[in-house]
């Protein structure tokens, strides 16, 4: 994925999980808001992958790290095993 792509991800999960945290308030149960809790965690998650891409991707551009190539394969395939939400 382009960095751009990274960028709008990012954006689409931090806003998706605060529509999940406003969502949460109208549970009237305890499960519901554990399954609640539960999805905003793998959000969370999720969105620190992409950012951690995002910086690995920034290391390998300048060369800053000479190990950071072959973190940000490690981070894709890791970011890939994630559930596809689609």
């Amino acid at each position: 994925m382009t960095t751009d792509q990274n960028l709008t991800l990012a954006a689409t999960l931090s806003g998706f999980r605060l529509i999940v945290l406003a969502n949460r308030f109208g549970c009237d149960t305890d499960l519901s808001r554990e399954l609640h809790d539960r999805l905003v965690e793998g959000l969370e998650a999720a969105t620190a992958r992409v950012r951690t891409i995002m910086a690995l991707e920034r290391n390998v551009l300048t060369g800053e790290d000479e190990f950071a190539e072959y973190q940000l394969v490690g981070e894709v395939e890791i970011f890939g095993r994630f559930p596809s939400i689609s």
